[in-house]
C-alpha cells in the first residue's frame, strides 16, 4: 500500500532499499487487547479521574504511581479461580470512551475529529514535538511545512451519507486535556480502513503513553464506524514497519496483523511490452491505454518509465492509476 505526505502519495522501493518497509495493517474486528494493552488504558483513565500522577524519578523514565483516597483495608479474601472467570469482559470502545464521559473527574478529556485544517495551536504542538522529539533546529519547522506535511491532502473530502458519522478523507483528531490541546492524529478514513497517517503529542504529557495509546483509540475508531454503518470498514493499517527498527517494533504488539505483500518485487528489467499494454496514460489531453497509443512503443524513454511505474505499483495497481507523459 502507498501512503501520503501532504498532495504526494508514494510507496517505497523495497527491492533496492537497504531497510525494507512493509506495510503493516490489523483486522480491528477481530482485535481483543491483552493485559498490556488494557493496562495502559487503565492508566490513562485513572490519571484525568485524579487516581494517578506521574513521578520522575531521576535517569528513568517517568512511571505512574497509585494515589488512594483512603488507606486502604488490607483485604484476607482469596478470591477462587472461579470468581475471576466471572469477572466482566474487557470492552475496548467503552474503555477508550470513559474519561469523556466523567464529569466529576479531576481533569476533563475531550476528542474532536475534524477535516485537516491549518491552525496555530496545531502548528505549535508539532513545532514542539519535531523539536523535542526529532531534533529539530526550530527555524526549520515552519507553517509552510506543517501545512505541506499534514494539512494538505491528495484525497478528496467525500461528506458524511448517515447520521453521526465523518465521511471520507483526511482527518485531524484532537485531544485536549481540560482546554489544552496535547495531541493530535492524523489520518485517513477510506471505506475499507482508518489509515494512520502522523502522530504528534506535547511532550510533557510522555508519561501517559500517548502514542501507543492513540493506536488503541484508532482501532476503537475502525470498530465504531463499522457499527454506524461502514461494514466494508474493518483494516487499521499502521503505516510502514521496519522489523530491526526498535521504535517500530511496538506496532507487532496489536493483533491480528499482517505484513502486506509488496506486490512480487518486479524487476524493470524483466517486463516486456505485455506487461505494459493495458497501463492507463495520459498524454495530450486524452487518456488512453499504452497498447492503443503506437508513438509510445518507439519511445525507448517512455517505455523505460513505463517499467518502472509498473515494476513500484504492481501489475494490478498500474493498470488502474494513470500515469501522465509528457511529449510522447
Amino acid at each position: 500500500m502507498s501512503s501520503n505526505s501532504g498532495h504526494y502519495t508514494y510507496k517505497p522501493n523495497i527491492r533496492d532499499s537497504c531497510c525494507p518497509q512493509y506495510t503493516i495493517r490489523l483486522n480491528a474486528l477481530k482485535f481483543q487487547a491483552p493485559r498490556s494493552q488494557r493496562k495502559l488504558i487503565n492508566k490513562f483513565n485513572r490519571y484525568f479521574e485524579g487516581l494517578f500522577v506521574p513521578s520522575l524519578a531521576e535517569g528513568k523514565e517517568l512511571e505512574l504511581i497509585a494515589i488512594h483516597k483512603e488507606d486502604p483495608q488490607p483485604n484476607t479474601n482469596v478470591k477462587s479461580k472461579k470468581a475471576n472467570k466471572n469477572a466482566p469482559t474487557f470492552d475496548l470502545v467503552e474503555a477508550i470512551h470513559e474519561p469523556e464521559e466523567k464529569q466529576d473527574w479531576k481533569h476533563r478529556f475531550r476528542i474532536i475529529l475534524e477535516e485537516s485544517s491549518f491552525t496555530q495551536e496545531k502548528f505549535q504542538l508539532y513545532k514542539k514535538y519535531q523539536v523535542n522529539i526529532h531534533k529539530n533546529e526550530p527555524s526549520e519547522v515552519t507553517e509552510n511545512s506543517f501545512k505541506r506535511f499534514l494539512v494538505d491532502s491528495p484525497l478528496i473530502f467525500e461528506p458524511p451519507s448517515r447520521p453521526n458519522t465523518p465521511g471520507h478523507g483526511s482527518f485531524h483528531q484532537l485531544y485536549y486535556l481540560d482546554d489544552k490541546l496535547i495531541a493530535v492524529a492524523v489520518l485517513d478514513i477510506l471505506p475499507k480502513c482508518v489509515s494512520s497517517v502522523y502522530f504528534m503529542y506535547d511532550t510533557d504529557y510522555s508519561f501517559l503513553g500517548l502514542g501507543k495509546y492513540s493506536a488503541l483509540r484508532e482501532i476503537s475508531l475502525c470498530k465504531e464506524l463499522h457499527a454506524a454503518g461502514y461494514t466494508e470498514l474493518e483494516w487499521y493499517y499502521m503505516g510502514f514497519y521496519i522489523h530491526f527498527c526498535q521504535k517500530m517494533r511496538y506496532k507487532g504488539q496489536y493483533q491480528p496483523s499482517d505484513l502486506l505483500d509488496p506486490v512480487r518485487m518486479l524487476d524493470p528489467k524483466n517486463l516486456t511490452f505485455q506487461d505494459l499494454r493495458k497501463v492507463p496514460v495520459f498524454t495530450n489531453r486524452t487518456i488512453k491505454r499504452v497498447e492503443s497509443i503506437s508513438r509510445i512503443q518507439r519511445n525507448e524513454e517512455a517505455l523505460e518509465t513505463l517499467k518502472e511505474f509498473v515494476a513500484a505499483l504492481g501489475k494490478d495497481l498500474a493498470n488502474r492509476i494513470v500515469i501522465y507523459l509528457d511529449n510522447v
